[in-house]
């Protein structure tokens, strides 16, 4: 998996997927932490000590979203511990594509608002609030979470139109609420009003 989301082999340039970043690491400096799956595909977050990046897997040849590296905590040098905020620490809400909901037979959105970060070693569960009364939880796995679900589209609040003079729909990323749980249910962080990044 690792390598295929990484075809330079390597995370590249966020503008320009063609350009490797080597002084960011290989692939064989990159672990699966964890990996979310619903019956769209999946999305998983890769990292290495000194930052991550995020794979939604496509079919070789496809168009699929570039290896974009962020740094932990978003400063160089990174490191495992740059950044953290206690037992929850959300380090990405991001969008990512998969074209293989797009152009299959029943065509789908294929855009996925994703949510990501890191946990203290007593968090059982992390919860996310995707929109007021849609909350699904992520998976949690060696310290680390990653969960998805299907964007939605609205018009665009500006009022611009598209080519054809219709309203211009873009994806509706609202602010997420996330909440990690120790293993009696109790809470053990949130964070709320994450944007996207």
């Amino acid at each position: 998996m690792i390598r295929d989301c990484m075809p330079e082999g390597g995370p590249v340039h966020g503008m320009d997927p063609g350009r490797r970043l080597p002084e960011l690491g290989g692939v064989e400096d990159f672990r699966v932490l964890a990996r979310f799956t619903d019956g769209e595909g999946s999305t998983a977050l890769l990292g290495s000590t000194a930052g991550f990046v995020f794979c939604t897997p496509v079919p070789k040849g496809e168009l699929g979203e570039p290896a974009a590296f962020t740094y932990w905590g978003y400063k160089a040098p990174g490191g495992l511990s740059a950044g953290l905020t206690g037992d929850l620490t959300v380090d990405a809400y991001v969008v990512q594509t998969d074209e293989r909901a797009i152009r299959s037979e029943r065509p789908r959105s294929g855009y996925f608002r994703v949510v990501a970060g890191r946990v203290g070693p007593g968090v059982r569960r992390v919860a996310i609030e995707w929109s007021p009364g849609r909350q699904a939880d992520a998976v949690v796995a060696n310290g680390f979470f990653v969960g998805r679900v299907p964007a939605t589209h609205r018009p665009d609040r500006r009022g611009r139109l598209d080519a054809r003079g219709k309203p211009l729909q873009v994806i509706d990323t609202p602010p997420v609420t996330v909440t990690a749980y120790d293993e009696a249910g109790a809470t053990a962080g949130q964070v709320r009003d994450v944007t996207l990044q």
